[in-house]
């Protein structure tokens, strides 16, 4: 039977520690044009090792997570509202608006301001505050 150390994941990746170093530039500087090769130098590891090895613990390929992670850190930064969509594509490494706009719908079903307004109405539900 296997326990839940042996599927692969986020928690597994950080057991690694070029993997887990490469997990910590992803999210800590999401915005930066990371490639394959430059997340497998900051992993201290030949590309193919890093992709190898990524893939066996996390799942996915580096650049999908990345991709993911970035995604994730958008929709909680426009459900914040601070930040315009222009200013959270431009943060997160995108160099079109539109292109941030496609990546995100496809991975949230939704535009960023329809998905940002949805979450904040179902916000505002859950804590009976308009």
């Amino acid at each position: 039977m296997e326990s839940a150390g042996d599927q692969p994941g986020w928690l597994r990746g950080l057991s690694d520690p070029g993997v887990g170093h490469a997990l910590a530039c992803m999210h800590g500087r999401a915005g930066e044009p990371w490639t394959a090769e430059s997340l497998a130098r900051e992993a201290g590891m030949s590309r193919a090792t890093f992709a190898r090895r990524f893939g066996a613990l996390i799942g996915q390929p580096p650049i999908d997570y990345l991709t993911g992670c970035r995604m994730q850190q958008a929709a909680e930064q426009l459900v914040a509202g601070k930040r315009s969509v222009a200013q959270v594509a431009r943060g997160l490494g995108y160099r079109s608006e539109w292109a941030f706009r496609q990546a995100f719908s496809r991975r949230f079903g939704l535009p960023p301001l329809r998905f940002a307004k949805q979450a904040r109405a179902g916000m505002a539900l859950a804590t009976g505050k308009p």
